[in-house]
């Protein structure tokens, strides 16, 4: 049997249906659409190993927190502003708006309008990707 990875390509051979072990492929994945959520542990091919806990208010997050988020600047164009002009005269332009700005703006639109302004705490997790199943982590990184 062959499992193909979506993300990238990859495949995967299994030498028999015993390999899936007690997990039984469910009617998606006669499709090739299998959500990583309901993956088996053996089709696992990243470990992450939690490596610090932080709890923090949400405006708390830095710059490069939000970064790490994939959070990138952005023009607002949903709130052009007038800008001079070098002949004199103004034109509205979307303002530049930082990394944090599109943190906000990605957590209101999972949380809702006002979620931002909550002010919540957060837990905030730093991890280790590994780049191999969590059973063999330990061959690679002893």
């Amino acid at each position: 049997m062959l499992v193909d990875y979506a993300a990238d390509g990859a495949t995967h051979h299994l030498e028999s249906d015993l390999d899936v072990g007690d997990w039984r492929f469910p009617k998606a994945a006669k499709t090739g659409n299998v959500s990583p959520l309901f993956m088996p542990r053996w089709a696992s091919r990243l470990t992450l190993t939690v490596t610090d806990v932080r709890v923090q208010r949400l405006r708390d997050i830095s710059e490069g927190d939000a970064i790490a988020e994939g959070c990138r600047p952005f023009f607002d164009e949903d709130n052009p502003r007038p800008m001079r002009c070098p002949n004199g005269g103004t034109m509205d332009m979307a303002p530049l708006k930082g990394p944090l700005d599109d943190f906000q703006r990605l957590w209101n639109s999972i949380n809702g309008p006002d979620a931002w302004d909550a002010a919540p705490w957060v837990a905030a997790y730093t991890f280790t990707v590994h780049r191999c199943n969590i059973d063999e982590l330990e061959a690679h990184y002893g």
